[in-house]
């Protein structure tokens, strides 16, 4: 596939110029160089006017791509340096230089530290004790609902009482599953109300009633269909 370049103008930086010609040849021949990705970036700069984020770059839409660019010559702020380019944001706050990535901080691979906003840095800085308080709460909910079943509950067909047999079953419409909602960390409130939608089942018996809705639409369906039930 052939690749039609633009005419470098004379208000072009030399680098820029120069790095336009290198890369012709290959970009002809639709593969990606160096020079192709430093040349994507330095276009980013004369639109915007500064020093893209890869936030910015990814909105402008240029080739190649952002993820492209970062695997080619080793990540955002790489490539930045080799574009002579700013490689480092201000702060929300205070206009001081975004502070080093610490070593004990963990991000993905496709992630520059630089790019992120402050509360994206804060969330990846406090990334585990946030999952440990959100695991915390999840065991907490589920002991919870342990003894609010073993206390509160029996199925209502057969009278199992052993809460690890008991399920919750919506006669009606279901918005929500009572075992999401645990997982997803809803309050004790919120759950009790969604009980309080449930008629309360044994495994065995709710499995039954499943089966006996399951049974009667199917019915009901043929019988609108006018074909005969099998």
């Amino acid at each position: 596939m052939s690749v039609r370049l633009e005419r470098p103008s004379s208000a072009t930086p030399c680098w820029l110029r120069s790095r336009r010609l290198i890369y012709d040849a290959a970009a002809n021949a639709g593969v990606t160089t160096d020079e192709e990705c430093l040349e994507a970036l330095g276009r980013a700069a004369e639109q915007l006017g500064e020093s893209p984020t890869k936030a910015q770059y990814e909105e402008i839409g240029l080739t190649p791509a952002s993820a492209t660019i970062m695997k080619i010559l080793g990540g955002w702020n790489a490539a930045k340096e080799r574009a002579e380019l700013k490689t480092f944001d201000r702060a929300v706050t205070g206009g001081q230089p975004v502070q080093p990535k610490p070593d004990w901080v963990d991000i993905p691979d496709d992630v520059e530290w630089e790019e992120l906003t402050g509360q994206q840095r804060w969330y990846y800085k406090n990334r585990e004790e946030r999952i440990e308080r959100k695991d915390r709460r999840r065991n907490e909910i589920r002991r919870w609902l342990y003894t609010y079943k073993d206390q509160r509950c029996e199925c209502n067909r057969c009278g199992e009482e052993r809460p690890p047999c008991l399920d919750f079953h919506h006669p009606g419409e279901k918005e929500r599953d009572i075992s999401t909602m645990v997982v997803d960390g809803y309050s004790k409130e919120s759950i009790r109300k969604e009980i309080d939608r449930c008629t309360v089942l044994c495994a065995n018996c709710h499995r039954i009633e499943l089966r006996t809705a399951d049974v009667v639409i199917f019915t009901r369906t043929q019988s609108q269909m006018g074909l005969p039930y099998p």
